[in-house]
Parts: C-alpha cells; sequence; structure tokens
C-alpha cells in the first residue's frame, strides 16, 4: 500500500531513463535543459553505470591515423568525415562543460607506428581529409619523442595529434550526478526495469515489485539492453593498470594497431587495454570475466613495447561491456508508443554520449 508521499513525487514520471551510465546521465541531462519542470528519473540496477562507463580508459579520443585509414577504406569518406566530427563535437561538450571536476588534461595522443613505409604520404593525406573539421593539420610526427619515451626499438614513428584529451571517468560520473542533483532529476540505483506496458503512459516494474508510470520511457542501456530491443552486439574489452613508477616517461594518450591497443599514463601509472581482436568471438559477450589469453597479449605489450628492459607490477585488472553497431554512428529510435532506445557504439561512448543524448532528446 502506497503512501500520501509516495503516490504524491515517487511513482509517476515525464521522463523515466533507464540506465545510469554515461549516456543515461547525458540523456536525462538534455531532456532536463529541453523541458525544465519536467519530472525526470533515472533507473539503474547496480549502484552505477555497470557497462563501460567507470571501466574505460577513460580517451577523449576521435581516433588515431590508422584507424581513420581503416574506417575511410570500410566506410568511406562522407561517414567516416560525419563519425569524427560526432566524436569531436561530443569531446569538447564534456571538456567545456566539465573539464575542470574530471581531471582533463590534454597531454595530446600519440600512435606507435612499427614501419616507416608511406608513413610521410599518409600523414598529409590524413590532414587534407580532416581540414574541414579543425581547419587546421592535426597530425604530425614527433621525431624528439620516439627514445625519449622509452619504448621498444621496434617502435619506429610517433604521429603526434596535440588535441587528443584524457579524463577520470569516475570523477566524469560523479560531475555528471551532481550537475542532474542541481537539475532536479531523481537517480534510483539497485532498480532494475523488469517489465513495462506502452500505452498512453508507460506503466513499469521495478525489481518485480514496484509498481510505476511515466510519460516516455529512455533505454540508454547498451549492450546490457533487454534482448527485444538490442539490436547490438556486446564486445568485452580488458584493461590492467600498474603500480605508481618512479621514473614514468610519458604523459598523453597512445595508440597502435588501428587502435585495438591504447595506454596513457593515470598520474604515474600506465594503464593499458585492448587486444580484443584477438578472440572476438569470445569477446561478443557481457560477461564481466577476463579473457587468459588477451591478458597475456596486453602483459606482453607492456613489457616487450611499452616498458622494456624493466617489468612494472600490474595492481589491478578489470573489463567492460561496449557495444557495436553496423555502423559507428550512435542509435537512437523508437522503439513503441513512448518507448525510446539510444546507443553509442564501437568503444567511442566518452566523445558519442552527450551527441547520442542530444538525438535522442531530439527525437521525444
Amino acid at each position: 500500500m502506497l503512501s500520501f508521499w509516495e503516490k504524491d513525487q515517487l511513482i509517476d514520471f515525464d521522463f523515466a531513463v533507464v540506465g545510469g551510465g554515461i549516456l543515461g546521465l547525458f540523456t536525462a541531462f538534455e531532456l532536463s535543459i529541453k523541458y525544465p519542470k519536467a519530472r525526470i528519473a533515472i533507473f539503474e540496477k547496480s549502484m552505477y553505470g555497470q557497462g563501460a562507463t567507470t571501466r574505460n580508459a577513460g580517451f577523449a579520443c576521435f581516433g588515431s591515423m590508422t584507424e581513420i585509414a581503416s574506417d575511410r577504406r570500410k566506410w568511406g569518406d562522407e561517414k567516416t568525415l560525419e563519425i569524427i566530427e560526432k566524436r569531436w563535437r561530443g569531446i569538447q561538450k564534456i571538456k567545456n562543460k566539465l573539464g575542470s571536476k574530471i581531471d582533463y588534461e590534454t597531454y595530446g595522443g600519440y600512435e606507435l607506428i612499427f614501419e616507416t613505409k608511406d608513413i610521410d604520404s599518409q600523414l598529409n593525406e590524413t590532414n587534407r581529409f580532416l581540414f574541414p573539421i579543425f581547419q587546421k593539420n592535426v597530425f604530425s610526427i614527433a621525431v624528439d619523442n620516439l627514445r625519449r619515451f622509452g619504448f621498444s626499438d621496434e617502435v619506429k614513428q610517433l604521429i603526434f595529434n596535440p588535441i587528443e584529451g584524457q579524463l577520470h571517468s569516475g570523477k566524469l560520473v560523479l560531475a555528471l550526478h551532481k550537475l542532474l542533483q542541481n537539475k532536479g532529476v531523481s537517480f534510483f540505483s539497485n532498480s532494475e526495469i523488469t517489465n513495462y506496458q506502452s500505452g498512453e503512459k508507460v506503466n513499469f516494474s521495478i525489481n518485480h515489485q514496484r509498481e510505476l508510470s511515466t510519460t516516455k520511457l529512455i533505454f540508454c542501456t547498451n549492450a546490457l539492453a533487454p534482448s527485444q530491443m538490442n539490436k547490438v552486439v556486446p564486445a568485452r574489452g580488458q584493461v590492467l593498470i600498474t603500480e605508481p613508477l618512479e621514473h614514468l616517461k610519458f604523459k598523453g594518450c597512445f595508440h597502435f594497431d588501428e587502435g585495438f591497443y591504447y595506454f596513457r599514463n593515470v598520474g604515474n601509472r600506465i594503464l593499458l587495454g585492448g587486444g580484443r581482436q584477438l578472440d572476438i568471438a569470445g569477446e561478443t559477450t557481457i560477461s564481466p570475466d577476463l579473457n587468459e589469453k588477451i591478458q597475456l597479449d596486453l602483459n606482453s605489450k607492456l613489457h616487450q613495447i611499452i616498458s622494456p628492459g624493466y617489468s612494472p607490477k600490474i595492481e589491478m585488472r578489470w573489463s567492460g561491456i561496449m557495444s557495436f553497431s553496423e555502423t559507428k554512428l550512435p542509435v537512437t529510435t523508437q522503439i513503441s508508443k513512448n518507448v525510446y532506445y539510444a546507443m553509442i557504439c564501437n568503444g567511442m561512448g566518452i566523445s558519442l554520449s552527450p551527441i547520442a543524448a542530444e538525438k535522442i532528446a531530439d527525437i521525444i
């Protein structure tokens, strides 16, 4: 039996967002701007987003040079430019809105190149291709840092991108929570949507128990969405971080092998992730378990390429669940009357979440 207080304030909403990760948080924020008097609530089945929001590497990037070249071959120039423009716009939005609160640093990004063939021509072509977005050359060869950073002699070139950034993913979530609290948005943790029925209003249940209602229900759960609406493929990402190192030689974000591997400094630690391409089938999963084959490969990359000559102790390992679609663009759609679904895709959740949130708010 409900109390007066519950019935008056806690069971009926204008907008109910399912999923408390970065996409759900940004979606609620966009709705609060568009509908400042609306009752908006976020329902998260764990304490906070379970997918990749607090389990990513904290890169604020739009793509390395070889990844962009691969995308152009696969998607064509027009779509690739659209993808990069959206990523860059999302990064700018996060930086401008929250940068001082989330340890946003622009140390720049680097790509490790293991051969020198045609690098100059590829670099010039990529800069020409990206000029309509950035109005300047983005990539250059970082000659001075090639050996100063202490990488293996296998690394023949470093390609530098001065505008790539990095952030603290945990602080990003906390900053978004604070922003939404100031907007009057409610956040309910440990609250799983277990059933819903769409009509003039959407009736839904929490944890198979409490019945609530909303004018609009928006799923922002990516690869963890209910099976009847999930048109995306889950992709597990593996990450490790070292103990603090006394003499870490580099700062910044680093990529190699078309972005399949990525590492950065976190203070004076090394964070390293990737290797999913070694076992695509095994990593197409929502299981949080670690893949031994990939972890051994990450160990090898850490000790043989990134830090040859010494073996930093690995302090933590974890995984996060990304979502992949048929394209690299966010997917936003209406799936039934008053029920909507938004997703980000392909390992670029930080940069694309603000853009997907804008789009779903416009659709609604």
